[in-house]
Order: structure tokens, then C-alpha cells, then sequence
């Protein structure tokens, strides 16, 4: 009997824990005031402390459109939470190449955003990895790639020895001021009349939608969360004359279509009933406002992981608040 030969094929490691898992894809809209924005700090609490494969510290971005990362500095030290790097594309302080119109600033704005994104995707994604020991050796490499050079105008302290090469969370904040932005410009680089005081025509509004849809494909990756925020709209229903609550972009259709590309759609809520108020977030539909959740869904039962309205409050001395508070619930936190 012919003896049978040993195996000697390598099993192949995919460096799965150096992507977030599961993956967030999140949309969340509401009025002024309603903790939009500093939920945003949360997600330190949410993401490792070390990626388990690099060594290196997750960090989140967030590329603001609103002027609304003020909300999580420091009063003190003026700086931003540890693990959050911000880059303010409607601050015109921090724009290079400043035109004499907000139309020339925003559409510098918009094209600097584009920029690090792209750049951020050249970075080694473990989704494009089946053997660990490649993925590290790429990451290596990473560091003195041209490309690190070029997020560092953007971001002066990315560091790559110290953190990891892709963002473990990216952040719009607002996508109501993405649109604005995205228009001015359409309007820069339309060489044709605007209209009286440059009002927008039919085929800026196109292009707008057309950038928009460009750069949030920009900002979706396998590699990431993505975690969206959006202000908020009141619409009439042209049939029923229902009053709806929606997310504030360009167009009716626009705002129809958004909430598709997520899986997660909250709305932000205040009981200003209460002192200190209580803020939470919407998770299911009402008759007013729209929101779903698919985390930890239960196909069988119907079951969802969040409760209908969950409290997103930091209190003093709470450990786990907003993000840390939902993916600890879906046992997603990484505590060591």
C-alpha cells in the first residue's frame, strides 16, 4: 500500500483583526444641538486600543464640512481627543491657495478632501491580504512611501510608525456641508453665466450630485466604519401633505437614495425635559422620522441588538458612551 504523502501546504492568514469587524456603515442626521458631532469622540472608545496584527494604534478621521469639530477639543489644552485626527475643510485658515470668493475656498476645500482620501487608499489594505506576513512587510514599506508625505500636508500628525496605515473610522461631518461645498464647486468651474448673483442652473446641481456621489465612494472602504453626519430636513408629502423628517441634502431624490447606501440610519434626539438633557438616538422608523439598524439582527426571531430609542448620554465617571456604548452591546469592544 502506497504511503500516503504528508500535506505540506501553508495555511494562508488572513489578517482579518486588522480590519474592523463587523463593519459599521452609519448615517446620522438630526437637528442642532442634538450630540451629532460629539458622538464622534466615542468611537475612541469603540476601536482597540493596538491592532492585534500591526501593533499599532486604530486613529479615526474626520473630515469636517461644518466647522463642528470645536465641539471635542479640550477647553483647556485646546486639542483633540487622543486617536482623532481632523482635518477642517471649511476653516479658510487652513486652506492653501485662498481664492477672493467662498465658491474659489470651498472648491479648494473639496479638492483637499479628495486628496487625503486618495492618498489614504494607497495606503496597504489588509482586505487585498491573504498572508499576514505580506500585509506586515507591505505596511513597512508604507512608511516611507511618498504617499505618507502627502497625507501629512493634511494631517501633520499622522504618524505611520506609530499608527496604523488606514484609519480604523472616517467621518463626514456634515454631509449637508459636503453638498454646499460640492456646489461652489460646480459654480467654480463652470466658466458659463450663473445666473443673477450666480445663482446655481439646472446643470450644476447634476454636477453637484455627481461630485458628492464621487467623494463618498472615496470615503467607503471594507477597511473602515463609516460614520456619517447629516443635519436635519422637514419635508410635506405632495400626496398625503404628512410632515416628514429627512436628512438636509440637495434634491428630493438625493435625499431618497442616501440612506440606501448605509446600514445603520439614526436620528438624534434631546429630552430637554430633563437636567442635565438626555440625549438619544432613534434606531426604528416613526411616523415622522426615519431610522433603521441591521446590527446584530435576528433573522429568525426579528430580534434587533438596539432598543427602539438608546441613550447615548456621557455621564460623569461612564466608561462606555455612544460608540463605546453600541459596539461593547454587540460585544465588539476590545477592552485590553
Amino acid at each position: 500500500m502506497a504511503e500516503a504523502k504528508k500535506n505540506t501546504t501553508k495555511v494562508k492568514v488572513l489578517p482579518h483583526m486588522a480590519i474592523p469587524n463587523p463593519r459599521v456603515r452609519a448615517l446620522r442626521y438630526g437637528g442642532p444641538g442634538t450630540g451629532k458631532t460629539a458622538m464622534l469622540a466615542s468611537w475612541v472608545l469603540a476601536i482597540p486600543k493596538v491592532c492585534p496584527v500591526t501593533g499599532k494604534k486604530p486613529w479615526v478621521l474626520v473630515l469636517d464640512y461644518d466647522d463642528g469639530l470645536n465641539v471635542l477639543r479640550d477647553a483647556r489644552t485646546g486639542t483633540l481627543p487622543n486617536g482623532i485626527l481632523g482635518l477642517y475643510l471649511r476653516d479658510t485658515t487652513q486652506v492653501e491657495g485662498l481664492g477672493s470668493t467662498r465658491m474659489q475656498r470651498d472648491a479648494s476645500s473639496f479638492q483637499q478632501g479628495k486628496d487625503l482620501m486618495t492618498a489614504l487608499l494607497r495606503a496597504p489594505s489588509p482586505s487585498q491580504f491573504t498572508d499576514t506576513k505580506e500585509y506586515l512587510e507591505a505596511c513597512k514599506g508604507w512608511e516611507d512611501s511618498q504617499w505618507v508625505d502627502r497625507i501629512q500636508e493634511y494631517l501633520p500628525t499622522y504618524d505611520p510608525t506609530e499608527l496604523t496605515p488606514r484609519p480604523w473610522v472616517v467621518s463626514i461631518d456634515t454631509l449637508t456641508g459636503l453638498h454646499d461645498v460640492a456646489m461652489n464647486l460646480a459654480l467654480t468651474l463652470d466658466t458659463q453665466k450663473t445666473g443673477l448673483g450666480g445663482a446655481p442652473a439646472m446643470h450644476h446641481w447634476g454636477a453637484q450630485m455627481r461630485y458628492v456621489d464621487e467623494f463618498m465612494k472615496l470615503c467607503e472602504s471594507p477597511d473602515w466604519h463609516t460614520d456619517i453626519t447629516c443635519h436635519e430636513a422637514m419635508e410635506k408629502d405632495e400626496i398625503t401633505g404628512a410632515i416628514l423628517g429627512t436628512i438636509l441634502v440637495t434634491g428630493k431624490k438625493t435625499a431618497g437614495l442616501i440612506p440606501g447606501l448605509f446600514d445603520e440610519m439614526y436620528h438624534h434626539e434631546m429630552d430637554r425635559q430633563e437636567d442635565p438633557p438626555r440625549y438619544t438616538i432613534r434606531t426604528r422608523s416613526s411616523g415622522l422620522y426615519a431610522a433603521k439598524s441591521r446590527l446584530g439582527f435576528n433573522m429568525t426571531t426579528g430580534e434587533a441588538l438596539l432598543d427602539e430609542h438608546e441613550d447615548v448620554t456621557r455621564e460623569p465617571g461612564q466608561e462606555l458612551w455612544g460608540w463605546g456604548y453600541i459596539m461593547d452591546k454587540l460585544g465588539a469592544v476590545n477592552k485590553g
